[in-house]
């Protein structure tokens, strides 16, 4: 009976080895490293140049871990930045993606993009003829100014004529550089007009000249007549009285 007993015990002491070597490490916890969360905060997002960016990493984290590293790019050609909250100066137009690589204390990384949206810090339309409240003869007046010429600006303007609250003209002009002209079609009716011309940039802003006010007065006035002196007349009176 006792070599019974001690058998069983014998078994029992390897099961419980053979237990407790299977038994997880580390407090019963998972032993694999997750991965950290990478998060942008950009201030402002867009602006005109230059546009100076305050970034933040603040909202990245690691759920089992810290965050040890950081890898800035902002999408301009710049340098690379490797601090937490870094700042950044826009010099250039157009839309940048900034972006945040984070890696933990176990070598894992995660990355976040941000879009950085830089304007012209100059409206690059403008109406130059006719000039602002000119007065003309000709009923179809060319419409002319500047544009937009950075790479990815619309080759077209769209130009607008009203007259009061009422479009009367919209038409197309194709730049040429930075220049656009186009002639009014058809001709206008004598009055009072306002134009302007509408582009689209490269960073999908839609840029708008100021107004330009101009007037037609195409149309001679109807009875004028000179009736003194007579057509062909001769007189010794150096100083005529004209009348009509």
């Amino acid at each position: 009976m006792s070599r019974v007993r001690v058998l069983a015990v014998s078994m029992l002491g390897v099961v419980a080895l053979g237990a407790a070597g299977c038994a997880p490490t580390g407090g019963g916890g998972a032993t694999g490293n997750v991965a950290p969360v990478a998060a942008i905060s950009a201030v402002p997002s867009s602006g005109p140049s230059p546009l100076s960016v305050a970034f933040s990493s603040s909202g990245s984290s690691d759920p089992d871990g810290s965050i040890v590293g950081w890898s800035w790019t902002f999408g301009d050609g710049s340098l690379t930045d490797t601090t937490p909250n870094p700042s950044h100066t826009y010099t250039l137009v157009g839309t940048f993606t900034a972006s945040l690589q984070v890696t933990d204390n176990g070598g894992l990384t995660n990355v976040a993009t941000q879009s950085i949206t830089v304007t012209s810090g100059v409206n690059p339309v403008t109406v130059t003829a006719p000039v602002n409240n000119s007065s003309s003869n000709n009923a179809a007046p060319t419409f002319a100014g500047a544009a937009g010429n950075a790479a990815g600006d619309a080759a077209t303007l769209a130009v607008v004529v009203k007259q009061g609250a009422s479009t009367v003209q919209t038409l197309s002009a194709t730049r040429s550089g930075a220049a656009w002209s186009v002639p009014a079609s058809p001709a206008l009716a004598d009055g009072t007009y306002t134009v302007t011309a509408t582009q689209v940039l490269a960073v999908s802003i839609t840029s708008t000249s100021p107004v330009v006010t101009f007037t037609v007065d195409a149309t001679a006035p109807a009875g004028v007549a000179v009736t003194a002196p007579l057509t062909a007349s001769t007189s010794n009176n150096p100083t005529p009285t004209f009348t009509g």
